[in-house]
């Protein structure tokens, strides 16, 4: 059996392949953290779980390339931002920087879910 790299060929494709691309990145970051906080004994270790998820969730549309996976990491990264807002609403609004994370997940969610349905072609 031979694979070969799918390399994204329209810019929604791209566009859908670098936030599948930043979500691996982020979740080998949130590892790392995990990681260098066990050699100190600190609390850290609670980002190991959804740093490796996030990391194989943006692994496989990066590999495959199929609209289905892309939709997968979209609702993944909506579920998180939705998840982030109701907890920036109940905290009482919440800080500026809480709601650059609730941005950055929409975009990471809408950008390879408008690929996975036709929208960015």
């Amino acid at each position: 059996m031979q694979f070969t790299f799918p390399w994204p060929y329209s810019p929604g494709e791209w566009f859908a392949f670098c936030a599948a691309a930043l979500t691996v990145a982020i979740g080998l970051a949130l590892v790392g953290l995990a990681l260098a906080a066990a050699r100190r004994a600190g609390p850290g270790m609670a980002a190991a779980l959804p740093g490796g998820l996030l990391a194989g969730l943006g692994v496989v549309p990066v590999l495959f390339a199929q609209p289905l996976l892309y939709l997968a990491l979209a609702a993944a990264w909506l579920a998180a931002a939705l998840a982030e807002a109701a907890t920036a609403l109940a905290a009482g609004g919440g800080t500026g920087g809480r709601w650059l994370r609730v941005l950055a997940a929409l975009v990471l969610g809408l950008v390879p879910g408008a690929y996975a349905v036709g929208l960015l072609g």
